[in-house]
């Protein structure tokens, strides 16, 4: 059922839920029923679709338990630059300043 909405919504495994949402919206505008240039019914049809693989993957979105223990961190196969110019490398917190 994922796996049908990722390639409903046109994204892939690795995706940021910002990429969920630009697809969701681009895919909307271009299917709905009021400015489609298909039938009606095929509109209103893929509307449904859409909106059902965006509910399915934002409720796999918002249940996922995130661990953000220093193991995990290690583990990541991709370690955000962004995460660290922000936190540094102390994955708790930060720069290891002290607040």
């Amino acid at each position: 059922m994922i796996k049908e909405a990722l390639q409903l919504l046109g994204v892939s495994n690795k995706v940021t839920l910002r990429d969920i949402r630009k697809n969701y919206k681009r895919l909307l505008k271009e299917w709905h029923p009021d400015k489609c240039k298909g039938s009606k019914q095929e509109c209103t049809e893929m509307t449904a679709k859409i909106n059902g693989a965006y509910k399915v993957l934002l409720g796999y979105v918002e249940n996922y338990i995130i661990s953000f223990d220093n193991k995990s961190y290690e583990n990541m196969e991709h370690k955000d630059s962004l995460w660290e110019e922000q936190f540094g490398n102390d994955l708790m917190w930060g720069r290891g300043e002290q607040y």
